[in-house]
Parts: structure tokens; sequence; C-alpha cells
């Protein structure tokens, strides 16, 4: 009766320590979720606004001003403007 006792208490005790083991990695895992939750909802909101971001930046209004002053560029009149056609390209007759 003694050993079944002593065995039944190990089963017991090691059922209790595998309770407790399960509740804390229960917690780590809940809590890293939690982060990596957090951290996604970060990087959402930094994708909106890189997407916003590059929106503008897209715009003719910000183009032109940025390649005037970065790269000297001019916009040109419309009398500057000469428009040469290509030879291999001929028009397509109408028969």
């Amino acid at each position: 009766m003694s050993n079944r006792f002593f065995s039944l208490v190990f089963v017991i005790l090691i059922l209790l320590f595998v309770n407790v083991w399960l509740a804390y990695r229960y917690n780590q895992i809940k809590e890293e979720l939690l982060a990596l939750t957090e951290r996604q909802d970060q990087l959402i909101e930094e994708n909106k606004r890189i997407i916003t971001a590059l929106s503008v930046l897209r715009s003719p209004q910000v183009v032109i001003p940025r390649a005037q002053r970065r790269y000297r560029f001019d916009l040109l009149d419309q009398e500057q403007i000469i428009q040469v056609e290509d030879p291999t390209q001929l028009p397509e007759s109408s028969e």
C-alpha cells in the first residue's frame, strides 16, 4: 500500500508540475503574441504612411520642382518643342 501511495503522490506532483509549466508557457506565448500583434499594427501604420508619402511624391506638383532643383531641368514653352516624325513609320493608306 505504501508503494501505491508514493506512486500516487509522485504522479500527482508530476501532474502539478506539468500544469504549472503549461500555464507558464501559455503566458509566455500569450505575451509573445501580443507583442507580435502590436508590431504588426505598427508595421501596417508605417506602410500606410509610406504609401501616402509615395503618392504625394509621385504627383507632378512635387516631381517637377524637385527635378528642376536637383537636375536643373527647365520646362519648355510650346514654341521650344519640335516634333519629329519617324520616317520608318509611314501612315497607313486608306484604300
